[in-house]
């Protein structure tokens, strides 16, 4: 993911980053942002790997064993102070790393400034983001814990649109019920629709057996369930998005 940034950004987008941002070195184990804190910086990964903990009572990584997901080069942190979200988990160095801190207020004035640097960033983040989270669907377990924190932040959507986007979704879209054991998105194929749940519940579900894409697209996923065995990992809820990350 180090080239999203590089892809989406451009020169002077990049320069504005690295004249205003500050690079900091991170020793082993050093805590860069502590769960239920104010975040007053964004940072770009720039060196080395994070752990992201679970456990926010946690003061430093051997207080906490449980690991949530692993942050590499390229990664963001702390895009969530942006929208005046605190951070859920702990997030430290797994061995020397630098990151390059771009101060919270700077940054919220440039993106309220420039609008095409607003453009290019937010898309650079949502590049980046959705990646992580796919790669969650990697890893069940870490999708299973972290599932009742995606269900609850689900609705935040709807707060950041205004009315007139409201009106246009709902003029533009359609109703569309869904029987118990339908099938939404076929894993493996494209998206062609952004849904939300506006009713009941859909299970997000995975399987440990290997999976062909081509040959995922050629069967439905009813039957491949009754020989791969898929199995729920998470649960969307009214105000879910699934599918989201394609766009």
């Amino acid at each position: 993911m180090s080239d999203v940034l590089l892809k989406e950004l451009t020169n002077a987008d990049i320069d504005w980053l690295v004249t205003n941002g500050e690079r900091r070195s991170l020793i082993a184990a050093e805590v860069l942002i502590r769960a239920a804190q104010p975040l007053e910086a964004f940072y770009l990964l720039l060196e080395g790997n994070l752990t992201v903990r679970a456990d926010s009572l946690a003061d430093s990584m051997a207080d906490s064993p449980t690991a949530i997901d692993q942050l590499f080069r390229g990664d963001v942190i702390g895009e969530g102070g942006l929208f005046d979200i605190d951070s859920a988990f702990l997030v430290a160095a797994t061995d020397k790393a630098m990151v390059l801190a771009i101060p919270k207020a700077l940054l919220l004035q440039k993106l309220q400034q420039d609008i095409s640097f607003a453009a290019h960033f937010y898309r650079a983040i949502a590049l980046i983001l959705s990646e992580q989270i796919r790669g969650l669907f990697e890893h069940s377990d870490l999708m299973r814990y972290q599932s009742g924190q995606m269900v609850k932040e689900a609705l935040f959507v709807f707060g950041e649109l205004r009315d007139s986007d409201i009106d246009w979704m709902l003029a533009t879209g359609k109703l569309e019920k869904l029987a118990a054991g339908r099938v939404l998105l076929n894993a493996g194929r494209p998206v062609d629709a952004l849904y939300t749940v506006l009713d009941g519940q859909l299970a997000i579900a995975t399987t440990d057996h290997p999976c062909d894409p081509l040959s995922t697209c050629s069967h439905g996923l009813e039957e491949l369930g009754a020989t791969q065995n898929f199995k729920p990992i998470a649960y969307l809820s009214r105000g879910g998005l699934p599918g989201i990350t394609s766009f």
